[in-house]
């Protein structure tokens, strides 16, 4: 186990404001995970962190089966062990099953073997990640979900990417990224 660069905030240490803040950030996750309580370090950040989670996360039209997939490439495509661990019970109640997780988990560049229907949104996040996105990827993608959900697409990505780099950068321990119970 590592320490983090930054401390977690106590509860008590937060005046009303950050209070009714960690409150409602535990609320909506089942628990105030140690990330948030160190992003709590700085309440306009984590106001915008938890907003944008809420966003990509609860508020796109994205269906489940494909926010599942697109979480779990880019847990691929960045080498995130956690992200993957905390997201695979999800995946396969969103719909996916074992076969489409083996062929998500195989690495950018890797031939496709999963449903051709997901090859398009594999090649998209890869592209995204990675800095290669070609005009072809982008439009077929574009063409399958429209522009709202291609731009709610491009922002789940980048929030996955987000968290992770945040993760990095913070030395945040992804298996002790536990939830405290919202206090009452």
């Amino acid at each position: 186990m590592t320490e983090s660069r930054l401390a977690p905030v106590d509860f008590d240490d937060l005046d009303a404001d950050g209070r009714a803040r960690y409150q409602a950030i535990a609320q909506s996750r089942g628990g105030m995970p140690t990330s948030f309580r160190i992003f709590m370090n700085s309440a306009g950040a984590t106001d915008a962190v938890a907003a944008f989670g809420d966003y990509v996360r609860f508020n796109t039209g994205l269906p489940p089966r494909t926010l599942e997939l697109v979480i779990m490439r880019t847990a691929t495509v960045l080498q995130d062990r956690y992200m993957w661990a905390h997201h695979a019970m999800l995946a396969a109640e969103s719909g996916l099953s074992p076969d489409d997780l083996a062929a998500i988990a195989r690495p950018p560049g890797a031939a496709w073997a999963g449903q051709q229907q997901d090859a398009h949104l594999v090649s998209f996040v890869d592209g995204q990640l990675t800095g290669t996105m070609t005009d072809a990827a982008f439009e077929r993608v574009a063409a399958q979900l429209g522009p709202r959900l291609t731009m709610d697409l491009v922002l789940l990505t980048a929030y996955y990417a987000l968290i992770h780099q945040l993760f990095a950068t913070l030395n945040i321990d992804s298996p002790t990224d536990t939830r405290e119970p919202a206090p009452r």
